[in-house]
């Protein structure tokens, strides 16, 4: 942990688990297809609870405008509330022949991202974009952190 209380830039946290990176670059492979989503710790102002933004991933966050943002201290279940009244939650659903996505374990990822924003509020900034959403049973990935 560093002076003001929070975790060295060399750890990060996802799913519960602290993991410290190796040293150098990081290193990146092939990733299944699945749907992109964006999380993000938002703060609009310093002295407010911390806010919590998810949408879809990549490019279509900033094309679609279409976002949620939520306490960082919802409930599971009102995580899967907010995720599902997004514009393209029919994507989530399973359109087109596609399997419905494992919104339960986006939500668990924001829950962990909101307990940790709670934990350790000198961060001011959590990006994972994209978050990639695999079919319901199936978890999801995170790329880029």
């Amino acid at each position: 942990m560093n002076r003001r209380g929070a975790p060295p830039a060399s750890v990060f946290a996802l799913g519960g688990v602290f993991a410290t990176l190796p040293p150098g670059p990081p290193a990146f492979g092939a990733s299944p297809a699945g749907i992109e989503r964006e999380l993000n710790r938002y703060l609009p102002f310093p002295a407010t609870t911390p806010v919590l933004m998810a949408g879809l991933g990549g490019i279509w966050i900033e094309v679609l405008n279409d976002v949620r943002l939520m306490p960082a201290d919802l409930t599971r279940e009102a995580f899967v509330s907010e995720i599902m009244q997004l514009k393209s939650a029919a994507l989530l659903r399973g359109t087109r022949g596609q399997r419905e996505a494992d919104v339960d374990a986006m939500s668990a990822v924001m829950l962990r991202i909101g307990a940790l924003m709670r934990k350790y509020p000198a961060i001011a900034e959590i990006d994972i974009n994209p978050l990639i959403v695999y079919p319901k049973g199936h978890g999801v990935l995170a790329l880029d952190v």
